[in-house]
């Protein structure tokens, strides 16, 4: 079974950078954790003097901009179902990871990180926040458990996110609209991971954040990862970013 457009639609987001460019972020619900807002690390990073791409080190949750449901992909938001900054989704506590280093919220604690991580993790810890995002309009996805880091051949994957690149934006207008990509797995170069999953899709700059979804049986996603990040629903990894 595929997702829902109107799920996806209240789930998927376009986020504005302070640089002025964008990527994308999404809401799913991890099992045995709570509601999470997830996108790539680098949607975070800015380049330093010397010319390299690196997390910035104080991060202002008012300066990235959430278009929810923004199917056109007007960079304004427009025409979004829902416009906020990701500090209005309230109190958090998890990680950013990019490049080596780690930033730890709240507090916004720098840390050591591996030099291939490139993720998001926030869990939405206000109180009620479930009935909060409902009031907004907004949803999750709904993240399911089982062996979804292990190659199944021909497994289906869905990417979801707002691709851009000169060519989508003189056709469109200068908007990245939603779109969605479908591909393949293929076999993972590092069996044993328990971090990765390779696969074969079509994407562009501006789907980096964007929910992968797989293993779908019914309304439940076996696993949901970030393209071009690191994550999994492992619940010993969901702690050590979050902590």
């Amino acid at each position: 079974r595929i997702p829902q457009i109107q799920n996806i639609n209240k789930s998927v987001c376009m986020v504005k950078t302070p640089g002025g460019g964008h990527g994308t972020g999404f809401l799913a619900d991890i099992p045995g954790q709570g509601v999470a807002f997830l996108s790539a690390g680098h949607n975070f990073a800015v380049v330093d003097v010397s010319g390299v791409k690196t997390l910035h080190a104080n991060l202002d949750f008012h300066d990235f901009i959430l278009h929810f449901g923004n199917q056109d992909g007007d960079l304004t938001g427009g025409n979004a179902l829902r416009t906020c900054s990701l500090w209005d989704l309230g109190s958090v506590k998890g990680s950013i990871g990019y490049g080596g280093k780690r930033r730890f919220f709240p507090g916004n604690v720098p840390a050591k990180s591996l030099p291939h991580e490139d993720y998001c993790f926030l869990l939405l810890t206000a109180p009620d926040i479930k009935k909060t995002l409902m009031t907004l309009g907004l949803a999750y996805l709904q993240v399911g458990h089982g062996a979804f880091l292990k190659y199944v051949p021909n497994g289906l994957v869905q990417i979801w996110g707002h691709p851009s690149n000169s060519d989508i934006r003189r056709k469109e207008g200068g908007k990245s609209p939603l779109c969605q990509s479908s591909g393949l797995e293929e076999v993972n170069p590092e069996p044993d991971s328990t971090a990765l999953l390779q696969y074969d899709a079509d994407t562009l700059p501006g789907n980096s954040g964007s929910p992968v979804i797989g293993r779908m049986d019914y309304h439940k996603l076996s696993f949901i990862l970030i393209h071009f990040g690191v994550f999994t629903v492992q619940m010993d990894w969901v702690n050590d970013i979050v902590e």
